[in-house]
């Protein structure tokens, strides 16, 4: 069986969706939607990681892992959408 989750507000499921505010503790940190951790290690031993953890919007610290003029890394983009998915599927409000 397939799951869909493209937007937050598809029910039941739309809770996994990336920019869903389910937020989770993972690494010590506290980290409002999973876009958020997605994003963050782009910019390990940057200020821009907790600027990206700190964002008000999920579309904001997409923005920013998007953003080529600060050096961004796509390598780790399937490791940490695994680890985030997983780390917010654990959270009970997140299950509907």
């Amino acid at each position: 069986m397939t799951i869909y989750f493209y937007n937050q507000h598809q029910k039941p499921y739309g809770c996994f969706f990336n920019f869903s505010r389910h937020g989770f503790i993972l690494d010590d940190l506290y980290w409002s939607t999973s876009e958020d951790y997605f994003q963050a290690p782009k910019f390990l031993d940057t200020p821009y990681l907790e600027q990206v953890r700190q964002t008000k919007t999920a579309r904001e610290a997409a923005n920013m892992g998007r953003d080529s003029t600060l050096g961004t890394c796509r390598e780790i983009k399937s490791q940490v959408l695994s680890i985030s998915s997983k780390a917010q599927k654990m959270v009970p409000t997140a299950r509907g």
